[in-house]
């Protein structure tokens, strides 16, 4: 098909789309209905009609049914791609479906590529983000706002098709076992933020002992992470050089700092690219199984140290504080394969969880367990010696109060709100616990989907 056909036949799918629209929304209106909702796909490029594109929009229809009662009105599949309309019951409101709609596309990283419309039948206009007080719509790669990516053309075409077919796989059920690792290591950093409350550290409840970051900037953070996940497991599979590899690194800080004025995921991007770029056969299938740990911890080892010896002097706040104090910090962990990660901590996790303790606990016990025995130079550099020691004792203490029953959850968090209080007034925190937690929540959820739950006291 010529250009002026293609382009020809794309302006008679939208005609027939907005006839229909009009005509749906006649029908809603006689009805006495207050809501249409329209399912579209938001894939960028010249075919929208990819493989995988029409299960992203029955699983989005799914999962607003679930919340809504909904009644298909049309269903299409033109040049635009799939496209369904759905009318809602009489006494549903607007905007409520509107904030569901984005909580259904902020849900999965699949997700992100549906489009889905909220009408107001009487005005016949959309319910927008901006009148919810909602964020506008990120993009795919860098997580800030679309629009202003898709006008200045900020990023390279075949970078956005790549992240596009990797969510469409995701979709299927296809992903591969690095794409499952990263997706894992997304949603423990938003897991390790939803846990409340913790003292020093960014949550629910407040900003900790870090005066620069709230909620709202960490999420922001999070939502930067995809796209040097996805730069890292592309490099990864045409085995891109260690030196490589680390420059996608820094421009994942600097992309950071450019968006929240700080480095709040330093340690997401170190470890999780760590963790991605050392797991074996990153390409096979989810179903081929979870990955050898004794490979993949020895590979950690091989990476971090060929790392280390070639990184620059000191310049970070834990590189002075390993020198001063003489610890190892997180490159004494990642040295070693990450022990205290595939070891005691998801151990911990494990045990709670299969007693059916469920995820909050679990979690309390694995960041008490982790105040017990990381090096957290964070709190170091803050505080020094008495504060990490500060750490260690408290973890110790809220350890046992987790393990009281009769505790559970008044006590435990009347205690964790007044260590958030005084670690405020020390100005304590606890950065490399926040790390090692979210890890451990990243890799529960990742050998869950592999098909297990995790080696049992790995000692590779």
């Amino acid at each position: 098909m010529s250009a002026e056909r293609l382009a020809q036949a794309i302006l008679a799918a939208r005609d027939t789309r907005q006839g229909l629209l009009e005509r749906a929304l006649a029908e809603a209106r006689s009805a006495g209905h207050a809501a249409l909702l329209s399912f579209a796909t938001n894939i960028p490029g010249p075919d929208k009609r990819l493989p995988g594109v029409e299960a992203v929009l029955q699983r989005g229809l799914g999962q607003m049914a679930a919340i809504q009662d909904l009644r298909l009105l049309e269903h299409c599949d033109d040049l635009l791609g799939p496209w369904c309309l759905a009318l809602a019951p009489s006494a549903a409101r607007p905007a409520e479906l509107k904030a569901a709609a984005v909580r259904v596309e902020a849900a999965s990283a699949w997700a992100r590529l549906l489009d889905i419309d909220v009408y107001e039948v009487e005005t016949g206009s959309t319910v927008d983000r901006a009148s919810l007080g909602l964020a506008p719509r990120a993009c795919l790669l860098c997580g800030e706002p679309a629009h202003g990516c898709a006008r200045s053309r900020r990023h390279d075409p075949e970078a956005r098709a790549r992240r596009v077919r990797a969510l469409l796989a995701e979709a299927l059920g296809q992903k591969t076992r690095g794409q499952a690792l990263a997706n894992a290591l997304r949603a423990g950093a938003l897991a390790e933020l939803e846990l409340s409350p913790k003292p020093g550290l960014v949550d629910r409840e407040g900003s900790g002992s870090h005066q620069d970051l709230d909620l709202a900037s960490m999420q922001n953070s999070v939502a930067l992470l995809p796209r040097y996940f996805d730069e890292l497991l592309e490099a990864c599979e045409r085995s891109a050089s260690l030196p490589e590899l680390a420059g996608i690194g820094r421009d994942a800080e600097a992309r950071m700092w450019r968006a929240i004025g700080a480095n709040a995921h330093a340690g997401a991007i170190f470890l999780g690219g760590l963790l991605l770029a050392a797991l074996p056969e990153a390409q096979l299938p989810c179903d081929a199984g979870p990955p050898a740990i004794d490979s993949w911890r020895r590979r950690i080892r091989e990476l971090a140290g060929q790392h280390f010896a070639s990184a620059p002097a000191p310049g970070s706040h834990g590189d002075r504080a390993r020198e001063r104090y003489g610890v190892g910090g997180i490159a004494g962990e990642a040295l070693a394969g990450l022990p205290l990660l595939f070891g005691e901590l998801l151990d911990r996790y494990r045990a709670s969880m299969l007693r059916g303790e469920g995820q909050r606990r679990a979690g309390f016990r694995v960041m008490a367990l982790g105040m017990q025995l990381l090096e957290d130079t964070t709190a170091l550099h803050r505080c020094g010696e008495a504060g990490l020691a500060r750490v260690r004792s408290d973890g110790a203490e809220l350890a046992a109060l987790l393990d009281d029953d009769a505790a559970w959850p008044e006590r435990v968090e009347a205690r964790l709100r007044e260590l958030d209080g005084l670690y405020r007034q020390l100005n304590l925190t606890m950065g490399g616990v926040a790390d090692q937690l979210a890890l451990t929540f990243a890799l529960w959820q990742f050998f869950e989907e592999l098909g297990g739950a995790g080696p049992v006291a790995s000692t590779a």
